[in-house]
C-alpha cells in the first residue's frame, strides 16, 4: 500500500519535539523515495509476454526441451536399471573379470555415464545461454 504523507508512518510520534522532527524528516524522506521508485517502476517494464512469444524465444526453449528430456530419461533409466538387475536378475552376478563381477563394472560405468552427461550438459547450457544473450540484447536489456 503506498503512502501518501510521513503521518502514515508512523501512527503516534514519539518523544520530545526534536525526535519528532528527526522522525518526520525521514518519513517524508520514506515517502519520497517510495514515490521515486513508483515512478522509476512504470518507466522500466519489460514486457515479458513479447519476449515469451518471440520466435527467438520459442526456438530457445525447443532446442533445451529437446535435449533436457532426452538426457534426463536417458541418465534416470540408465541409473535406476542397476537396482532392477540386481534385486530381480542374476544377470550381474556372473564374473566379469576374476572376482569382479558385471555389477561393479555396471556401478562403475554410472559414474563414467554421469561425467559424460554432465560434460554434453555444459556444452549445450553455453549454446543456450548465447541464446539467451542475443535475445536479451535484441530486446535492449
Amino acid at each position: 500500500m503506498p503512502l501518501k504523507n510521513a503521518a502514515d508512518i508512523g501512527g503516534i510520534l514519539p518523544g520530545p519535539s526534536l525526535e519528532k522532527n528527526k522522525y518526520q524528516k525521514r518519513c517524508e524522506e520514506m515517502v519520497r523515495l517510495e514515490k521515486k521508485l513508483e515512478e522509476s517502476e512504470q518507466t522500466d517494464l519489460v514486457d515479458y509476454e513479447k519476449i515469451v512469444a518471440s520466435k527467438e524465444f520459442q526456438n530457445m526453449l525447443s532446442d533445451k526441451k529437446k535435449f533436457v528430456i532426452p538426457f534426463t530419461i536417458f541418465f534416470m533409466g540408465y541409473s535406476l536399471l542397476l537396482p532392477f538387475l540386481v534385486f530381480y536378475t542374476d544377470i550381474l552376478d556372473h564374473p566379469f573379470i576374476g572376482d569382479i563381477t558385471w555389477a561393479w563394472v555396471y556401478g562403475v560405468s554410472i559414474t563414467v555415464m554421469s561425467v559424460w552427461v554432465c560434460s554434453i550438459y555444459v556444452r549445450k547450457s553455453e549454446r543456450i545461454d548465447e541464446q539467451i544473450k542475443e535475445i536479451i540484447e535484441k530486446e535492449g536489456l
